[in-house]
């Protein structure tokens, strides 16, 4: 069922095996009927198909069975009511019918509890009905309702049985029926039929076609013939136009051919106008001419010899204007001014290449600027370095000098080192030996005391100390020295690197 209706009760009463009344809430998702055989399952699905048809399957395609039968014996009437909801609307649909022996069937359709299609014609009614459901009896019988027989041939029947069973659910019978009805040579008559009305269908459009075709030409030729009217009016209105100016023009050709004659005679004597005043022109001109082409020849010829052209300038200037040699000049004057041209343009491409290469140039000699005056900031700071290598050279002489000087502080050094060192060794002795003195002075033959030692060894060791001492400072000074002179030396090397720097840059 569409528009989502479902099957929210069934009430029958006195129908087919129902003889008590019966009442059903199907209001569920599913629902099962159980029971015995005999209990009234299928006298149920039957009424529900009574109550949206007005009829059973079984009733309708049965030969024998008729609607009366659908009333139970022991009734005089069968009622069916059906409640069906239209979950998404929320519109409630009863579908009463009534039937009683020997009488139709009276229906009544309830919408929201309001009775409507009251007096309508069953045909309304049941079209009322298949549209809310969408559903004919056939489909409702073959995807709804599907009877026990016929489970049962599908599953337990011979192959005859399943087949038939089988064509019944899908529809198949009814065209075995319609083969049946109707022999194949009447199929074969009517495909011929079909075919020739089909054949002059064509032949008709075809010819509709042609028609249209020409009504459209009729249609362009119609529009042509209108322009071609325009035109032939405004050919005719021109006609008479110049029919009447033809007319005019022959009234005045007496006068025409009079003036015609006049006017040869005037060209006649034009003519002979023009011929003398040319020749005296033409000697004006040349008499003038010759004197301003020889101020032209040199004027030329200065040109040649500016662009180095010596041989043509001479030409030129040897070539004297006349009026005999006019032409030949002329000629020679065209291949001056082309010479002037063609040098001209080599002088013009001769002098872009000297401003291209005097733009490469002024290039490098700004590079070179730039780079003399880096070499000058250069040379100004290694002026420092040299001032202070002068002042260097005047204090300790140059590097060699220098290195002469350390070598004989070395050596001064060395020998104050064995003069620290005999010194030092001096004392020790003295000391051992005055440890290891003798009692008696050697000189004088007194005896001599642990006192008498202990000044003794004073005044030895004060007089070693004071050598000692004097030694050790000499020692410290010229140490100081050499370290000065090497620190001098090394100076000497660094700015000897930079004053040989300065003066090969000033070169």
């Amino acid at each position: 069922m569409t528009r989502n209706l479902i099957l929210e009760e069934i009430e029958l009463e006195g129908f087919k095996y129902a003889s008590s009344k019966i009442k059903l809430n199907l209001n569920y998702n599913i629902t099962l009927l159980l029971g015995p055989v005999g209990s009234g399952k299928s006298t149920i699905l039957d009424a529900i198909e009574f109550a949206l048809f007005g009829t059973t399957y079984d009733v309708k395609s049965s030969r024998i069975l008729r609607l009366d039968d659908l009333v139970n014996d022991f009734s005089k009437y069968a009622y069916v009511r059906a409640k069906l909801k239209d979950i998404e609307r929320g519109v409630v649909y009863e579908i009463v019918r009534f039937k009683e022996r020997g009488r139709k069937t009276r229906t009544r359709i309830y919408v929201n509890g309001e009775q409507v299609l009251k007096g309508a014609s069953s045909d309304t009614i049941s079209e009322f009905i298949r549209n809310l459901i969408s559903l004919s009896i056939e489909d409702f019988s073959k995807q709804v309702y599907i009877r026990q027989r016929e489970l049962e041939a599908l599953m337990y029947g011979t192959p005859t049985q399943r087949a038939e069973a089988m064509d019944r659910l899908f529809g198949i019978e009814i065209l075995e029926d319609v083969f049946r009805a109707i022999s194949l040579g009447k199929f074969e008559e009517q495909i011929t039929l079909t075919e020739l009305q089909i054949a002059g269908l064509k032949k008709q459009l075809s010819e509709i076609s042609d028609i249209e075709t020409m009504r459209k030409e009729l249609v362009v030729m119609n529009n042509k013939v209108n322009e071609l009217k325009k035109k032939l009016e405004n050919i005719n209105s021109n006609i008479e136009y110049y029919e009447e100016t033809l007319n005019k023009l022959k009234k005045k050709e007496p006068e025409y051919k009079k003036l015609k004659e006049e006017i040869a005679g005037y060209r006649a004597v034009i003519n002979n106008i023009k011929m003398r005043i040319s020749e005296v022109k033409r000697e004006a001109l040349i008499s003038e001419l010759l004197p301003r082409l020889n101020k032209l020849r040199f004027k030329l010829a200065d040109l040649l010899i500016s662009l180095l052209a010596y041989k043509e300038a001479e030409k030129l200037r040897k070539e004297e204007v006349t009026e005999e040699n006019l032409p030949h000049f002329l000629e020679l004057l065209q291949e001056t001014l082309e010479l002037v041209n063609d040098r001209y343009y080599y002088i013009k491409e001769e002098l872009n290449k000297l401003n291209n290469e005097l733009a490469t140039l002024e290039v490098q000699k700004d590079k070179l600027l730039t780079r003399i005056g880096i070499l000058t900031h250069h040379i100004k700071e290694l002026k420092s370095y040299e001032d202070k290598y002068e002042d260097l050279l005047s204090k300790y002489g140059n590097s060699q000098e220098v290195k002469d000087k350390i070598e004989e502080i070395e050596s001064k050094l060395a020998e104050i080192s064995g003069l620290i060192e005999y010194e030092r060794a001096l004392l020790s002795v003295t000391k051992e030996v005055l440890r290891k003195r003798k009692k008696t002075c050697p000189v004088c033959g007194k005896e001599i005391t642990d006192e008498d030692l202990l000044k003794i060894e004073k005044a030895i060791t004060s007089i070693i100390r004071s050598e000692y001492a004097k030694y050790l400072e000499e020692h410290d000074k010229l140490l100081r020295e050499k370290e000065n002179l090497e620190a001098t030396l090394t100076t000497l090397k660094s700015l000897d690197e930079k004053v040989a720097e300065k003066r090969r840059l000033e070169v």
